[in-house]
């Protein structure tokens, strides 16, 4: 007990100013040296940059990131959630047609087969509608303006301001835990600089969108526990001085001479606190938490880093005189997060009819259910770890060297044999990376885009790590000149290794940041740019993935589309009748649903292919590879544009052309494989098309009458059709063809692709 008085003593006289119970340490270490109400450091270090550095280092990563996303080489897609899960939403919801997924659609009432697969693993009103609000303000923005820009232009332009704050939001926060201005500094370079949050920063992806804002609304809250740490009231100095006193009348009588006159000290009055300050502070407070609300709602996940920061950071640094000033501040805090769940909770029973019901989906999907491990685990385990440490040489020399600055730091502090603010800090966050790391392992959310605020706090421990280092060189090695010198080496260094590695269309395969089908990605939506700049676009086919594209919102264009989709060409058209019937004033029907497809084609069923390019005029837009083009040059389609690896053709039919194009496509066959005719049969079943699936299954039995799988599929689409007599003589043929028997028998469905998922189908 003796000995616990005694560091809290000596921890509170560092928090005065007081110095250590030994001479200050002249080797040359970053501890914190602050008198009452001014923040320094004893490294020297403190002007060692410019005071402007951090607002020049927002301005130049909001100027290269608004310059990158200009160029032609930034058009890739990271992860298909950067679009389909933030900027299409708000475009469909704003311009009213468009891609909606499951993630954002209420639960159907009139569900197909593969529908009612989704609704029993929970795949419905997963996310709150408050994120593609933000975009939707965006286009709001744009148009008041009367800025002509693409409606993706304006979303990444808007995205990539939000987050060139990230590093001013992380100077801000580290400004409140560490004394020296020049750490603060350097996180935010760091932050700017880094590889990982770079290219985070450049997707739309909600978590790089929501983290300037949550960084900044943490800062106030965890600063109200540690301003009065290095600046203690005066109350807390009492107490500090009675506990130097108890101890010094328990300890042995040779103790530190400096004791006596610490207990002696005279302990200034408190200055009164204006009204003005205390509305203000109580008002940030209340900001702080209703923004981290908002976060938390949108991100469920985000609750974790918030939840271990703001839980640890009290339970450390709380002081038994400010537990009054602790309780009023978390109720004003909570009273503003209680306040945006609210208004989470009022968006979904808007716009899903049950309130609060995206953040019970998530969890039920994400951690009850653990679906996403069974549908979307491909990620290596401790692959993320290697990427954010270990990625290059460069990286991993970086990661060394801050090791080495924690051992500099605490070794120092270690041998004065005292506890200063700065290293429990340090301890404190270095405890909070290890345990959002295992967490995210345990959630099975093993992608880097996962870790985003982690990295943050990795880059603020770095940033002391260095601060250490260069303390102890300026102190004993090098002069401040010399130390100027290799800072900026250092900090460019940094830099040019992020810009080196930078993924990019043309990286080499090597390069350990090159993400797959980035060339693809890039020469499909440069066409796709190209389309959506053209007049007269009546439907386009696009011989790539949607998973690889902008959606609608590059397109910009209310016209059918043909995609493809894992193995499968996907028609999207605009509906007659709507399907969903629940808040069906949301869900129009120029709003296409991945499952809500109106013809479905193997991607090797070339045939079929043929016939609808053929039959269906208003396809006058093809994009596909090189090497595919003649196919559909045959077809009618002209060149209009090509990029690297990817062409334009177009046509414009007369109506005589058109009427010639229809009748030879009513002369060629759907196919002349069985297989291939049952599949696209049993999906569009599956789907509710049931008119398309008859015709396809008809052809399948017409070539190949060997399964009798398909005569049971082609008789309940008759069924679900009410066409009675030809369900019937379907019926009658099954049996003539297969007995009785077998034709009441099931008959497994064809799988040619198994790495499909669990749903599928029927």
């Amino acid at each position: 007990m003796k000995n616990r008085k005694q560091m809290v003593y000596k921890l509170a006289e560092v928090q005065k100013g007081k110095g250590c119970t030994g001479p200050v340490d002249s080797g040359g270490g970053s501890g914190a040296v602050r008198t009452l109400g001014v923040s320094t450091c004893d490294c020297g270090l403190d002007k060692f940059l410019p005071r402007w550095t951090h607002w020049a280092v927002l301005l130049l990563t909001a100027c290269i990131r608004i310059y990158y996303i200009g160029q032609p080489q930034s058009m890739w897609i990271l992860h298909p959630d950067e679009i389909f899960q933030t900027v299409e939403v708000a475009f469909s919801e704003y311009h009213g047609y468009g891609f909606r997924f499951y993630d954002y659609l209420p639960p159907p009432t009139n569900a197909t087969p593969v529908e009612e697969q989704e609704l029993l693993s929970g795949m419905f009103s997963l996310r709150s509608f408050l994120l593609p609000r933000v975009y939707m303000l965006m286009f709001s923005a744009a148009d008041f303006l009367s800025l002509q820009l693409l409606p993706l232009t304006i979303a990444r332009a808007g995205h990539v301001i939000v987050t060139s704050f990230l590093p001013i939001s992380v100077y801000f926060l580290t400004r409140r835990l560490y004394p020296c201005v020049l750490t603060s500094q350097l996180a935010a370079i760091f932050t700017a600089c880094s590889l990982p949050l770079s290219v985070l920063g450049t997707h739309a992806l909600d978590i790089s969108l929501l983290s300037p804002f949550v960084v900044a609304s943490v800062t106030p809250l965890v600063g109200f526990f540690l301003d009065t740490r290095y600046n203690p009231t005066a109350a807390m100095l009492k107490s500090y001085v009675q506990n130097g006193k108890d101890s010094g009348t328990k300890s042995d009588q040779s103790s530190n001479p400096t004791d006596e006159k610490v207990t002696n000290t005279e302990v200034p009055k408190e200055t009164p606190v204006s009204k003005i300050s205390v509305l203000f502070k109580t008002l940030s407070y209340f900001m702080s938490g209703f923004v981290l609300g908002i976060a938390c709602y949108i991100r469920v996940d985000t609750v974790l880093f918030v939840g271990t920061l703001l839980v640890t950071f009290p339970l450390i640094f709380t002081h038994f005189n400010q537990l009054l000033n602790t309780i009023l501040m978390t109720v004003v805090a909570s009273c503003g997060f209680v306040a945006a769940v609210l208004v989470g909770g009022y968006e979904d029973q808007f716009w899903y009819g049950s309130i609060f019901i995206s953040p019970r989906q998530w969890l039920n999907f994400n951690m009850k259910n653990n679906l996403p491990t069974v549908l979307f685990d491909n990620q290596k385990p401790l692959k993320f770890l290697l990427e954010i440490f270990f990625s290059d040489i460069f990286t991993s020399l970086f990661t060394v060297l801050t090791l080495i600055g924690l051992c500099v730091g605490f070794f120092r502090q270690s041998q004065k044999r005292t506890a200063t603010l700065e290293n429990i800090i340090t301890v404190v966050l270095v405890f909070l990376t290890v345990i959002q790391f295992a967490s995210q392992f345990l959630m099975r959310q093993l992608e880097t885009r996962h870790l985003h605020n982690v990295i943050v706090l990795v880059l603020i421990i770095s940033a002391c790590s260095f601060h250490h280092i260069l303390a102890v060189l300026r102190r004993s090695i090098l002069k401040e000149e010399q130390l100027k010198v290799l800072l900026v080496l250092i900090l460019g260094l940094y830099a040019l290794n992020s810009y080196s590695i930078f993924p990019s269309p043309s990286s080499s395969p090597s390069n350990p940041w090159a993400y797959p089908r980035m060339k693809e990605s890039r020469d499909v939506n440069l066409c796709l740019d190209f389309v959506s700049r053209q007049c007269g676009v009546s439907g386009v086919f696009v011989d790539s993935s949607l998973y690889l594209t902008h959606g609608y919102t590059i397109l910009n264009h209310n016209v059918p589309l043909l995609i493809l989709i894992h193995n499968e060409y996907h028609e999207y058209k605009t509906r007659i009748t709507l399907l969903i019937q629940h808040h069906e004033k949301h869900i129009t029907e120029h709003i296409r649903m991945m499952n809500r497809f109106t013809d479905f084609i193997y991607k090797d069923n070339e045939f079929y292919l043929k016939k609808v390019l053929l039959g269906r005029t208003e396809y006058n837009y093809v994009i596909c590879d090189k090497i595919r083009a003649p196919t559909f040059i045959e077809l009618g389609f002209h060149h209009v544009y090509s990029t690297q690896g990817f062409v334009v053709l177009s046509r414009n039919l007369d109506e005589k052309e058109a009427k010639k194009s229809v009748s030879l496509s009513r002369s060629l066959v759907s196919g002349e494989n069985a297989t291939l005719l049952e599949y696209e049969g049993s999906w569009l079943y599956t789907a509710g098309v049931f008119n398309v699936a008859a015709e396809r299954l008809e052809k399948c039995i017409e070539t190949n009458d060997a399964r009798w799988r398909p005569y049971q599929l082609l008789g309940m689409s008759y069924v679900k059709m009410r066409k009675w007599e030809l369900a019937r003589d379907v019926e009658k043929r099954c049996l003539q063809r297969h007995g009785e028997k077998t034709c009441k028998q099931k008959q497994a469905r064809l799988v040619l692709d198994e790495d499909r998922g669990h749903i599928g189908g029927v």
